[in-house]
C-alpha cells in the first residue's frame, strides 16, 4: 500500500475531517450527515485512490472516491458524466454509476452508490445465472466501446510495457527461476509487439474485471472507471478474460472455457471482430503483470503457489505463443 493511499484512507475514515471539511462542500441535493464511512477499495491496494460510503438524511447512499492526483479525479468525473448522458445512464440496461458531484478542492468524485450483485461472487458461488451474467458483461463492454466519448490521454501499446516494467523492478533476485521464465515470455511477446498498433481507438474501461461488474435484475452496471481512456478495445477484452480464467482456476470451476466463450459471444454480438486484432498481445501483458504481482508477494511454500504460477505459464504458452483459438472467435 502506498503512503499516499494510506493518507487518503486515514482522511476518509476521520469523522472530524469528513464532517468539518468534506460534507460542507458536498452538494447532492440535500445536506448530508455522516452515519458511517467504511473504506471500500476502488482498485488494487497500490493505486492512489480510495472510496467510502456516505449516507444522506433521506437514506440515500452516495459513494465518494478520493484521488491522489487532481487530473485523475477530474478525468474520472468527466468520463462518468459523458457516458451517463450519452447512452450508459438512467433508463439504460447497461450503465455506469450516476455522477453527482466533483469536489475540486479535495479531488473527490461523488456518485450514486451502484447497486447489483458482483459478477465475481456469482462465479465464486457457481450460481446458475453466472453464465448469462458473464455474457451480459461482454455486451456491456461492447456498448462502452461503441460510445462516441473520447476522454483522456490515449493508452498506446507501449504503456502496457511501461506498467509491466514498474512491477518487474522490485522483482526479488532470489526468485531466479521465475525471472528466467519471465525473460522467456518477454522474448516470445516481441513478434506481437511489432504489430500491436490498434486497428481503432475506443473509450476503454482500463481495468475491466469481473469484480467491477454488478448484475442488476434489469441489466448491468460497471464501476471503477478511473483509468478509462481511449485505447485498443482488445486490452479490455484481454484483461477480463484472463482474470475470469484465473478466477475459475482458483476455485476449481471446470467452466472456464465455457465462460470464456460466453463472454466473447456477448461482446461480438455487438462489436466487430477487428476489435480483437491485438487480443494475444494484451493477454500476454495481463498474464505477465499478474505474474509479476503474484511472485514477490508469495513464496514457494504458500498453498497453491506453484500451481498458480504454472497456470500463468501454461496460459501464456497456449494463448500467446501457440495463439490457440480459445480466445478467438471460431
Amino acid at each position: 500500500m502506498t503512503v499516499l493511499r494510506t493518507a487518503l484512507e486515514a482522511s476518509l475514515t476521520d469523522p472530524r475531517f469528513v464532517g468539518d471539511e468534506l460534507i460542507p462542500t458536498l452538494s447532492v441535493g440535500t445536506t448530508a450527515h455522516l452515519t458511517s464511512m467504511r473504506p471500500r477499495l476502488a482498485g488494487p491496494s497500490d493505486q492512489d485512490e480510495v472510496s467510502a460510503e456516505l449516507s444522506t438524511p433521506d437514506g440515500e447512499l452516495v459513494f465518494l472516491t478520493a484521488f491522489g492526483r487532481e487530473e485523475d479525479a477530474e478525468s474520472t468525473y468527466r468520463v462518468l458524466d459523458a457516458l451517463w448522458t450519452t447512452g450508459l445512464g438512467g433508463g439504460s440496461r447497461h450503465r455506469v454509476p450516476q455522477p453527482l458531484a466533483y469536489m475540486h478542492d479535495w479531488w473527490v468524485v461523488v456518485t450514486a452508490l451502484p447497486s447489483g450483485t458482483p459478477l465475481s461472487s456469482l462465479i465464486d458461488s457457481r450460481a446458475l445465472q453466472a453464465p448469462a451474467a458473464v455474457k451480459d458483461a461482454g455486451a456491456w463492454l461492447a456498448d462502452l466501446h461503441a460510445s462516441k466519448v473520447r476522454i483522456g490521454s490515449p493508452w498506446l501499446p507501449w504503456r502496457s510495457a511501461t506498467t509491466l516494467a514498474d512491477h518487474l523492478r522490485p522483482f526479488p533476485a532470489k526468485l531466479a527461476p521465475s525471472r528466467n521464465a519471465m525473460r522467456r515470455m518477454l522474448r516470445a511477446l516481441a513478434p506481437h509487439a511489432s504489430r500491436s498498433m490498434p486497428p481503432t481507438m475506443v473509450q476503454t474501461h482500463g481495468r475491466f474485471r469481473d469484480d467491477r461488474v454488478l448484475i442488476r435484475p434489469d441489466g448491468v452496471t460497471v464501476h471503477d472507471l478511473s483509468q478509462s481512456v481511449p485505447g485498443d478495445p482488445a486490452r479490455d477484452v484481454a484483461e477480463f478474460l484472463f482474470h475470469l480464467r484465473l478466477r475459475a482456476f482458483r476455485i476449481g470451476d471446470p467452466r472456464g472455457e465455457d465462460l470464456t466463450s460466453l463472454f466473447l459471444d456477448g461482446y461480438l454480438e455487438h462489436a466487430p471482430e477487428r476489435h480483437l486484432t491485438n487480443l494475444s498481445y494484451y493477454v500476454a501483458f495481463s498474464i505477465l503483470t499478474s505474474l509479476a504481482r503474484l511472485i514477490p508477494r508469495e513464496t514457494p511454500s504458500d498453498p497453491g503457489w506453484g500451481e498458480t504460477v504454472e497456470f500463468h505459464l501454461d496460459e501464456f504458452d497456449r494463448l500467446v505463443v501457440a495463439e490457440t483459438r480459445t480466445l478467438m472467435p471460431a
